[in-house]
């Protein structure tokens, strides 16, 4: 059969048998429509006669239309009739392949001589590299049992090249990697990733990474096992491979043996890879590399010892740069790199550039790219207040609020997305701009409908997020009173009802012989008493507008709800029910229904408690509740506060005004602080002092289970004498105490 080119201008004729039937129906295509008794010889007869029956022209337009017609038919024909002369090229070249393994093998044997076996291997070199032929040989293994043994037993250097040449391109094909490990096992090939010559030493790397590549659950477990990542990482250098080409594969091939293996990526680090990455990014420019390296980094970056390694090593700087590129695939390997390293890069300082770049991306019609960088500005968003303020000056609290509308019933978006927000909106210069930001974008509705009670508990992460964003943006007045009004308090007491059930149930399940820090308490790596605490912060911070007070106080077994978890052990959970206490207890409504619940006693305990913010909560929530009765009770209950405080070290003697008398000799009643038209004046406590406090612990989880990682650390003999009280209006422009405040900052970080 003669050889066809696709340099010919017309089809050579092929035989009858082979597709004249096709040809032959293509260059007829007038006739393919059946014939009917009324209808006329041909196509062209009856589409005339179908026009002339609606009244248009007859026979010059008719013509046109079928020469159109033809016309554009003739391209498809000729593109086909290439693809089936492809394909009858493709089956030629292998079985021509095929039909001459017999004698190849034949001039490779060990008897043979040697120009044989150079021609032999030359030949098997040349028919590898063109596929058709490559697959025709590949499933021939006595090609490479011959070439395998010749190059062990050859001297001959040019005939050991081609044959390492022939192998490498055979292997190429799957079938021929599958079955090469039966004559060059793979402890061999890692063996000769150090051979001194270069192209020995290439063609054990390609076929280590062809194995990899198509047989992963065999053999890279056995490539780990004889020492390869370290061989591989030894190589992955411009001194030992100056060819980018294989750069790539070796980079490729490291990133496989490091994939879902801990100890392995433990290993890379070990063998200051990192630095190598780096080194890479910065001195080759070549995109194909780049987004090897970027594939490799988004692998290594799982571990958090490698993210520590890569973070210091300069890898979101090398990352950033390729976040301008025109090519997603690209862009997005860059990203997922960037967010496994995100909540390990939250103190950089020197990210305007990335930020800058991120912020656009947000509305990538690329729906995974957008989901990359929410989860990248989460992060980077995380107990950073310069970060914080540039993402806000950049525009990107709008975008964040456009990309949750756009994915609104994604969770794998919603979720960074309101962490990101909830991150923004607190301890930053640009707080109030941000809040001021996600109202003028009509964001607070969506913000609500998140807030479902009824989800399932892989969404908990969501509505932890969720709560976290409403409790910060429930401290600006305007989004407050707006919030009210979409019934987002009704949200929070529902959801603080089912996650007191959940709490209640798992409580009995752990038992009391197990420590409170078990696996029982978390729910999809959110632990129930985050969630609780948050949700009660987050009352809190509704409760401040008289609406939402009153919907909590007459919400039906709230107020025990509170009140039960003033008994909890956790000063945390204790400090977030008694600062919700406070503020339920500013009316007369509210401090009767906490009484009525009988927990006078309890909080009158917890005035001694060592925690002084705990302390501090109490003694106000005593001092409101004491505000119905006797003025003489009231001054007596002042006295005694003063003194519990004083007994407990969160004041001193002269803070306290003890030692103080009237001229008449009685002791000075407590100073006023500001407080609702016609409340008794409260306990003053002293000022802030100037020192600062020590910051909490994060909780290291990729989503920080707080709004900026800290908490308030509750170490008692760091927070005495820490405390003040602060003043605000509420909805109707009554001014009475706010929230303790440590250092100008609200004292509860509970977010």
């Amino acid at each position: 059969m003669p050889r066809i080119t696709p340099g010919q201008s017309r089809p050579i004729p092929l035989p009858r048998t082979r597709r004249s039937r096709l040809v032959d129906s293509l260059s007829r295509v007038d006739d393919q429509r059946p014939k009917g008794p009324d209808e006329s010889v041909g196509l062209r007869e009856s589409e005339a006669s179908f026009h002339l029956s609606e009244g248009m022209p007859s026979s010059a337009s008719i013509g046109l239309q079928q020469e159109s017609a033809v016309h554009r038919l003739e391209p498809a024909a000729s593109n086909l009739a290439k693809v089936i002369e492809m394909l009858i090229n493709f089956e030629t070249d292998a079985t021509a392949a095929a039909n001459n393994v017999h004698k190849l093998t034949r001039l490779l044997d060990a008897d043979s001589s040697s120009e044989n076996q150079y021609n032999a291997c030359a030949v098997l070199h040349k028919l590898a590299q063109k596929q058709a032929s490559r697959n025709g040989l590949a499933v021939f293994p006595q090609v490479l049992e011959s070439l395998v043994r010749l190059l062990q037993t050859t001297h001959d250097i040019d005939t050991q090249t081609e044959a390492s040449l022939a192998l490498r391109q055979l292997c190429n094909a799957k079938p021929a990697a599958s079955a090469v490990g039966q004559y060059l096992p793979i402890p061999t090939l890692v063996q000769l990733l150090s051979h001194p010559t270069e192209t020995i030493m290439l063609t054990a790397l390609s076929i280590l990474h062809k194995m990899m590549l198509y047989l992963p659950e065999q053999s890279r477990a056995e490539v780990r096992s004889c020492g390869g990542p370290i061989q591989l990482t030894a190589l992955f250098s411009q001194d030992y491979i100056s060819d980018p080409s294989w750069l790539i594969v070796c980079c490729d091939a490291i990133r496989m043996t490091a994939y879902e293996d801990e100890e392995t990526k433990l290993i890379l680090l070990d063998s200051d890879l990192p630095a190598k990455v780096i080194h890479l990014f910065q001195t080759v420019r070549r995109e194909k590399l780049h987004y090897a390296l970027a594939r490799l980094i988004k692998v290594l970056s799982v571990c958090t010892e490698c993210k520590q390694g890569l973070v210091e090593a300069g890898a979101v700087q090398a990352l950033t740069s390729l976040l301008s590129s025109s090519h997603d695939s690209l862009v997005l390997e860059a990203l997922w790199g960037l967010r496994n390293m995100s909540d390990q890069a939250f103190h950089l300082t020197d990210t305007n550039e990335l930020l800058r770049l991120l912020v656009p991306l947000l509305s990538s019609s690329v729906e995974h790219i957008a989901i990359c960088t929410a989860g990248c500005l989460c992060n980077l968003s995380c107990q950073n207040a310069h970060n914080k303020a540039t993402v806000v000056e950049l525009g990107g609290v709008p975008a964040l609020c456009a990309c949750m509308r756009r994915f609104l019933s994604r969770e794998e978006v919603t979720e960074p997305v309101c962490a990101a927000l909830r991150n923004v909106t607190h301890r930053n210069s640009r707080t109030d701009t941000a809040l001021r930001q996600i109202q003028s974008a009509g964001a607070l509705g969506d913000i609500v409908g998140l807030l479902n009670a009824d989800s399932d508990p892989s969404q908990l992460p969501l509505v932890k997020a969720v709560v976290g964003l409403v409790r910060n943006l429930g401290l600006d007045r305007d989004c407050r009173c707006e919030l009210q009004k979409l019934g987002a308090t009704g949200r929070l007491i529902l959801i603080l009802k089912r996650a007191d059930g959940v709490f209640e149930e798992a409580t009995r399940r752990r038992g009391s012989i197990v420590s409170s820090s078990s696996e029982l308490s978390y729910i999809e790596g959110v632990r129930l008493e985050d969630l609780l605490e948050l949700t009660m912060v987050a009352l809190k911070s509704m409760a401040m507008h008289s609406p939402g007070r009153s919907e909590v106080i007459q919400a039906t077994s709230v107020i025990s709800l509170i009140v039960r978890y003033l008994y909890d052990q956790s000063e945390y959970l204790q400090l977030a029910s008694v600062s919700l206490l406070g503020e339920i207890a500013v009316t007369s409504d509210g401090a009767r229904a906490i009484e009525e619940q009988g927990a006078v006693a309890r909080i009158t305990e917890l005035v001694q408690s060592s925690n002084s913010a705990v302390a501090t909560y109490s003694a106000t929530v005593l001092h409101r509740i004491a505000q119905s009765k006797p003025v003489d009770y009231q001054r007596r209950l002042s006295q005694e506060l003063r003194q519990s405080l004083f007994d407990g070290g969160v004041v001193t003697g002269h803070e306290a005004g003890l030692s103080r008398s009237t001229p008449s000799g009685e002791t000075n009643p407590p100073l006023p602080l500001p407080r609702h038209a016609g409340e008794t004046p409260l306990l003053q406590l002293p000022d802030v002092p100037r020192d600062p406090l020590p910051n909490g612990h994060a909780h290291d989880t990729f989503h920080r289970d707080s709004v900026d990682g800290h908490r308030f650390n509750l170490l008692p003999a760091k927070f005495k004498r820490d405390l003040r009280l602060s003043t605000r209006a509420d909805g109707e422009g009554q001014t009475y105490t706010d929230s303790v405040f440590v250092e100008g900052r609200e004292a509860p970080q509970l977010i």
